[in-house]
């Protein structure tokens, strides 16, 4: 395009203006012409809408109205059905409404005659609405709307009672005369007469009421015999005296009375007013509802016609519209036309063009340039693009430069990392090694008696160090275990009370150390068992709570436990609250309270520690499905709280957890150790010696079922520090050995890690260096178990193999102990397999396992047992031994 003069050329926005104003001056003349013919077709249309098509519509909706008034009007008269009363009064309401529609609008209407008409409508039926109501009244009162059943009810029913008073009256009076013939005549006479006029008047009575034919015709025949009943005792009225004279003349009086009021009664039945409500129905409700109907059905006509008229109008105004839109259309296409052919030549193409300029630069081709066309707006997008281009061209070669740097950082960061992990359990395993030997020592050397004070407080801190630097390797260890994703939860059964129980023990004694108060405050509604990972919570607990103790000086230390509403039953949710006097934190110290390593101020790293006890607790509860919040100010003590919910638990099956316990040698005293290899861990043995235990060792899993076999001991202790495919392998083969079934396995981690033998068979695992109290309260768990007939070790064993190791007795012998064992007579066959022990030493072995089995009253074992060794031919064809007397 060239340029205008004293403009330049012109750009897209410039050619885009031109073309819209166009555009938009066409559009003005389109919609002027359009304006002025639908305005016409505006009124018309306004016209029918606003008052033609409304009156319609309401004068049909009147009639409809009007229509079902009449129709619930008859329904009641024939049905008297209540709902018909509704429904007229919803009829007559919407009619009422209608009418006052009509009357609102008629007041616009120019035609004066409907308006008069509307008016005439509305008088005729304020006229006629009154007869409805009365109608209603009239049928809801049966002695109103009945005239025979007013005068059978009424007039008869009244003179009846006085006539048969007036018999009542000559015959009690006739009683108290002398009993001749004459009188008892007499008598009968009126018992005759009464009895007839009462049959006569109750059947004028039913046939006022409802009519029947048969009433009437019984009535006739009843008639005469009451007038010959009436007769034979006028014919006496000289045998009476004067009061029952004048009780005859009531009689005779009321007796015409009954026969004028039965004529009467016939005439009305017979008549037309027979039903008042009918023979309103049918003279003044009916004839005048017919009237507004008609009056209606006109002004709907008239209504119709005028709504015609003004629709025919507005149809020949819309097409008039009609013809001048499609002009102005053919108009406006060939101008859309001329501009599309233009903004394609000037503006759509070369767009495209810098479109696949655009679409090879996506597709890696950088060396792609637009070419600039034009000084408009495309031409300047063009250059825009080409340098663009070079820009990122630039751009992506630094970046690969800086990606090369990058991946070699990430390489150089992922051999540290696993740098690190190789350290941290290098560390773990150089640093418990000789911690074995300081806190065994320890140990030991504290259950020396004869210490002096002074040697005890020196052992004592040697143990309090020994231990603070493993809980510091075990914090180290938990902390990169989490980040790596290694640390699992074991939820298993727990019961809640046993766990806060030793938990509130030990955090009460450190407190009272202090001088502070302890208080634990436990909702009664807990459940008494859940699945949780009992090891962890009192982990994360533990660590509040030592650090509440740790920072309060002055008050008191609490633990609150509250259970919450939970929408599913088979759960519960928990909520855990510690919180202290102690010095509190400011806001600054809780932004950094759970990041590893950190103490918050001076003065709160100078009580000690890693800082990885909260860090480590938060992970744990997260794992949980929770999240530790605090609330603390400087001076004001902490709040440490966290909820989390857990599946609810069989309390007989939960594990109770234990702190301390009983002498462990007392319980099982024969262990049997199995080690890697020589030489034995002198610690670890002199430990267990020291607490009473015979200890036998074996080195590796190839002997360990032999030696197990050989001594029967009461527990197996495997030391996992063996490679981990071997101590797998000695836990397996003594599980799968049918005489060592039975025996407890506990293994020994250095590690600690539990679920890495979780699935390895052993009842147990516990962490090096052993700590004693610990080791008593697992055998004590264990034995517990057994006796409840749970765990690993619980089921009855099953009969060992018979192996060439037994020398077993003869088969009598064999025999007797199989009927002990029937009968569950365990004491006998105690005294049985000591007796064998010491008739022949080869027999020792086999008497030491059946007083072992006898002892944990595993008859069922002893059974199985004794039936393979029956059955596979052992022991020699001999008498039994003798021994002492059985007390079968």
């Amino acid at each position: 395009m060239k340029a205008w003069p004293g403009f330049g050329a012109p750009g897209i926005g410039a050619k885009l203006t031109l073309a819209f104003a166009a555009l938009a001056g066409m559009t003005f003349v389109v919609v002027a012409l359009a304006w002025g013919a639908g305005q016409r077709v505006t009124d018309d249309i306004e016209l029918s809408e606003v008052v033609r098509r409304p009156a319609s519509l309401a004068c049909a909706r009147a009639q409809a109205d009007l229509l079902r008034m009449q129709l619930h009007v008859r329904g009641y008269l024939v049905l008297s059905d209540p709902a018909d009363i509704e429904q007229y009064r919803a009829a007559r309401k919407s009619f009422e409404a209608e009418m006052a529609a009509l009357q609102s609008m008629s007041n616009q209407w120019p035609e004066a005659e409907d308006a008069r008409a509307v008016r005439a409508l509305v008088d005729g039926y304020r006229a006629w609405a009154e007869l409805p109501q009365q109608l209603f009244e009239l049928h809801d009162s049966p002695l109103k709307n009945r005239p025979a059943l007013r005068l059978a009810r009424v007039e008869v029913q009244t003179r009846l009672v006085r006539i048969l008073d007036a018999v009542d009256g000559i015959v009690e009076r006739q009683k108290l005369r002398e009993g001749d013939v004459r009188s008892r005549e007499l008598l009968a006479d009126l018992l005759n007469f009464q009895t007839s006029f009462d049959a006569m008047a109750t059947n004028l009575m039913a046939y006022g009421a409802s009519g029947e034919v048969n009433f009437k015709l019984t009535y006739g025949p009843q008639l005469a015999t009451n007038a010959a009943a009436w007769k034979a005792l006028s014919a006496r009225r000289g045998q009476l005296d004067a009061r029952q004279r004048e009780l005859l003349e009531v009689i005779a009086r009321n007796r015409a009375e009954v026969t004028d009021l039965a004529l009467r009664i016939v005439s009305v039945v017979s008549g037309e007013r027979a039903y008042e409500d009918l023979y309103l129905y049918r003279t003044q409700v009916a004839p005048q509802a017919d009237v507004l109907l008609g009056r209606l059905a006109d002004l709907t006509d008239r209504q119709q016609a005028q709504l015609g008229s003004s629709l025919a109008h507005a149809r020949t105004g819309l097409s008039s519209v009609k013809v001048g839109a499609a002009v102005a259309g053919v108009v406006a296409v060939v101008i859309a036309v001329a501009m599309a052919y233009v903004f394609r030549r000037r503006v759509v193409l070369p767009l495209h063009r810098l479109t696949r300029v655009a679409e090879r630069v996506t597709a890696g081709d950088l060396e792609a340039r637009a070419e600039v066309e034009s000084s408009d707006e495309v031409g300047v997008l063009a250059h825009g693009i080409n340098t663009m281009t070079a820009r990122l061209s630039e751009t992506i070669r630094h970046l690969e430069s800086i990606f090369a740097e990058a991946q070699d950082a990430k390489a150089a960061a992922e051999v540290a990392n696993r740098a690190k992990s190789r350290f941290l359990a290098s560390m773990s395993h150089e640093l418990r090694t000789p911690l074995n030997a300081v806190l065994g020592y320890a140990q030991i050397l504290l259950s020396e008696p004869g210490l002096s004070e002074f040697q005890v407080n020196r052992l004592d801190k040697i143990r309090t160090g020994g231990e603070h630097l493993l809980a510091m390797i075990n914090d180290v260890l938990d902390l990169s275990r989490i980040e790596a994703g290694k640390l699992d939860l074991q939820p298993l059964p727990m019961r809640l009370s046993g766990l806060l129980g030793a938990l509130c023990g030990a955090i009460r004694a450190a407190a009272e150390r202090k001088g502070l108060s302890f208080a634990s405050d436990v909702d009664p509604d807990l459940p008494a068992a859940v699945q949780v990972d009992g090891k962890r919570l009192e982990q994360v607990l533990l660590n509040l709570l030592d650090n509440a103790v740790k920072f309060t000086e002055h008050g008191q230390v609490s633990l609150r436990l509250r259970r919450l509403e939970s929408t599913d039953p088979a759960r519960a949710c928990i909520r855990f609250e510690v919180a202290d006097s102690g010095v509190g934190m400011a806001p600054a110290q809780l932004a950094a309270l759970f990041r590893p390593f950190e103490q918050g101020d001076d003065s709160r790293r100078l009580h000690g520690g890693t800082g990885l006890g909260l860090a480590i607790s938060q992970r744990i509860v997260a794992m949980m499905g929770g999240n530790i919040e605090v609330e603390s100010r400087p001076g004001a003590g902490s709040l440490f709280r966290f909820q989390i919910d857990v599946a609810l638990a069989d309390a007989d099956a939960a594990v109770v957890p234990r702190r301390g316990g009983a002498d462990p040698a007392a319980v099982w005293r024969r262990i049997l150790l199995v080690e890697a290899a020589p030489p034995r861990d002198a610690d670890l043995a002199e430990r267990l010696q020291a607490c009473g235990f015979e200890l036998a060792f074996v080195d590796g899993a190839a002997s360990a079922v032999a030696k197990a076999r050989q001594h029967v001991p009461d527990l197996i202790l495997v030391d996992a520090r063996m490679p981990p495919a071997q101590a797998f392998a000695a836990i397996r083969r003594l599980r799968e050995d049918a005489l060592l079934r039975g025996i407890a396995l506990i293994a020994l981690s250095p590690t600690a890690a539990a679920h890495e033998l979780a699935d390895s068979g052993a009842d147990a695992v516990l962490p090096l260096p052993l700590d004693v109290a610990v080791f008593a309260a697992t055998i004590g768990e264990l034995r517990q178990r057994r006796s409840a007939g749970a765990g690993p070790s619980a089921p009855a064993e099953p009969a060992p193999d018979a192996s060439p190791a037994w020398v077993v007795p003869g088969t009598e012998e064999l025999e007797l102990l199989h009927e002990l064992a029937r009968i569950g007579n365990m004491r006998s066959i105690g005294e049985r397999a000591d007796h064998l022990a010491g008739v022949n030493p080869d027999y020792q072995p086999f008497a030491r396992r059946l007083r072992d089995l006898a002892q944990r009253f595993q008859s069922r074992a002893i059974l199985e047992w004794i039936s393979e060794l029956r059955s596979a031919g052992a022991g020699d064809v001999t008498p039994p031994v003798r021994g002492p007397t059985l007390g079968l």
